[in-house]
């Protein structure tokens, strides 16, 4: 079966959230047989002194940064030949989330893995997560892994779905995931006002997947749920039916209440239960930014 998932990239700073995420890239690219690209950002007030600060800030670091550099060397080194998965590694100077969204567009990937915060944010969604600030710039899907966990496979899925995304381009990236990791779904058709039109075209769409599924003998379990509040109603059922994953598209709009309440990927995408996929279709490859000077890499193959 063809994967999409050919390439997936990773960033890590060696801190315990950052390796469980590159624990889940791993077994990913193993049942995929993609391309691993682990990324180390340092960052640019680290290296290049701060109006105010005297003391030359690289000179401080230097000996750190040679540390991590070494142990990303080593650990590209240890998947290459331990794990059997084509792995490179870059180091780069810049802005983390900026720096991650572009090295994954010039390297073409199909899959940006990140870990999620281990704590919610007391200001509620004023202030976007790094999660959430990946996913508004990355040119393709997002995998949000929870912190805390290591998270090798995921069994149990739910799928939601609202007849105002695009499901099918969602189920088409998703399948190999589904298949690969033999697992078992729940789709959630989602709906605020349960009109008789809008009740049909779910009925219609939970249809249509389920048809995709019994294709690909994917187990699975359907059903509607009414609810004002579709995030807290698929929360609720990932952890009733203790969910490993929850496959969204991707949506980064919102109105004057959800600017300070969240949309509903920014509620599902920090969750420390389960980890989040947010479809996005991928853009094509944009050519990087002239005025980016302060950004080198190394790569090892």
């Amino acid at each position: 079966m063809m994967s999409l998932i050919k390439k997936i990239i990773v960033t890590t700073d060696f801190s315990e959230k950052s390796l469980n995420a590159v624990h889940t890239a791993i077994q990913m690219c193993q049942r995929h047989g993609a391309e691993l690209h682990l990324l180390y950002v340092v960052e640019t007030s680290k290296v290049f002194p701060v109006e105010g600060i005297l003391a030359p800030i690289a000179n401080i670091n230097d000996e750190i940064m040679e540390k991590d550099i070494f142990m990303l060397k080593e650990l590209t080194r240890s998947i290459n030949e331990d794990k059997g998965i084509a792995c490179t590694c870059h180091h780069k100077i810049g802005f983390p989330v900026q720096t991650l969204c572009e090295t994954a567009s010039e390297l073409d990937c199909d899959l940006v893995v990140v870990a999620t915060e281990n704590e919610e944010s007391s200001l509620g969604f004023l202030f976007d997560s790094a999660a959430y600030q990946v996913l508004k710039n990355a040119n393709c899907s997002v995998l949000a892994v929870p912190a805390e966990k290591r998270l090798a496979s995921f069994g149990n899925v739910i799928f939601p779905v609202r007849t105002k995304n695009d499901v099918v381009g969602k189920y088409n990236f998703s399948r190999a995931i589904l298949k690969l990791n033999h697992a078992k779904v729940v789709m959630m058709g989602l709906l605020s006002k349960p009109t008789k039109k809008m009740d049909r075209a779910i009925k219609d769409l939970l249809a249509q997947l389920g048809q995709f599924m019994e294709e690909d003998l994917i187990p699975y379990v359907s059903g509607v749920i009414v609810s004002n509040d579709p995030a807290s109603s698929t929360k609720e059922a990932g952890e009733h039916y203790e969910t490993d994953l929850i496959i969204i598209n991707a949506s980064t709009k919102r109105n004057l209440v959800q600017f300070f309440a969240g949309n509903f990927t920014q509620r599902l995408l920090n969750r420390k239960e389960f980890a989040v996929l947010c479809y996005k279709p991928k853009r094509q490859r944009t050519i990087p930014q002239q005025e980016n000077t302060f950004s080198t890499q190394m790569a090892f193959g």
